[in-house]
């Protein structure tokens, strides 16, 4: 289920969060006005940005995480124009939120602050070494191919189909 068009009409959140919520209507109205060949399809749209942004809104230790990096980036991009903003915005989310958020931590209570410092003290380590580009060292340095999908699949109509 996606759950991308489940943002409320009336947000109460910190105002310097404005941004990111002008870029991902700016990338949802992208993909399903004008990437979309058919608006009356429904198909299911693939994109990490409008899957978990919904729910990245409701943790702001996270959104703050992102805001700290975006300031530190917002004034490179202040002479490129909305799009490529846009294209950037999207590669700072890939590369925190929604890296972060399939981390497993404790589950977010903004009532309860003993949550919040281990869920900080979990995400601090993680954005120093991104930070750092340690995780550049798990790259492969030789050619490799992606899981074939159909390899670990069982075609349930086909002819060798179970009985």
């Amino acid at each position: 289920m996606n759950h991308s068009s489940s943002l409320p009409d009336v947000i109460v959140f910190n105002a310097l969060y404005l941004p990111f919520f002008h870029f991902y209507r700016r990338r949802a109205g992208t993909i399903w006005i004008r990437d979309n060949k058919n608006p009356l399809s429904a198909e299911f749209v693939s994109d990490p940005l409008l899957s978990v942004f919904p729910f990245i809104c409701d943790q702001h230790d996270i959104m703050d995480v992102m805001l700290k990096l975006w300031k530190t980036k917002k004034k490179i991009l202040a002479k490129k124009n909305e799009a490529e903003q846009t294209a950037e915005f999207f590669q700072t989310f890939i590369h925190t939120a929604f890296f972060i958020q399939g981390i497993q931590m404790i589950s977010y209570d903004v009532k309860d602050d003993t949550i919040l410092e281990i869920r900080r003290e979990t995400i601090l380590p993680i954005i120093e070494s991104l930070n750092k580009g340690l995780f550049k060292q798990f790259i492969a340095n030789q050619k490799c191919r992606p899981v074939n999908i159909l390899d670990y699949s069982l075609d349930l109509l086909g002819s060798h189909s179970i009985d």
